[in-house]
């Protein structure tokens, strides 16, 4: 039985259209927030399973879990960026540290 997407594309965290071609590849240096954010971004907007995204990535489910929360931490609902400006932020231009580094 061949699985039907319902969705073809996403709107990024930074506003760019996202489809599964052009999804992060894996990383050997670890993960960027930028990776990080598209990747759960397009779990969340049904562009990926969670079962995909934990294969595709090697992943486990529990840093699946982390990563949302880290994303939902610097990235409010509809892709806008906490205490960022949505039309200046690029890539690259979040804090790299986890949710307890934002409140020093």
């Amino acid at each position: 039985m061949q699985k039907i997407k319902l969705v073809n594309y996403i709107i990024g965290p930074d506003g760019r259209y996202i489809n599964e071609g052009n999804l992060p590849q894996g990383s050997q240096d670890g993960w960027s927030l930028d990776d990080k954010a598209t990747i759960v971004f397009a779990l969340e907007g049904g562009l990926i399973s969670p079962r995909e995204a934990m294969g595709r990535y090697n992943l486990h489910r529990n840093e699946l879990k982390d990563w949302c929360k880290i994303v939902d931490f610097y990235f409010g609902t509809n892709g806008r960026v906490l205490g960022i400006n949505p039309q200046n932020y690029t890539r690259g231009t979040l804090p790299l540290a986890g949710p307890s580094a934002a409140s020093n």
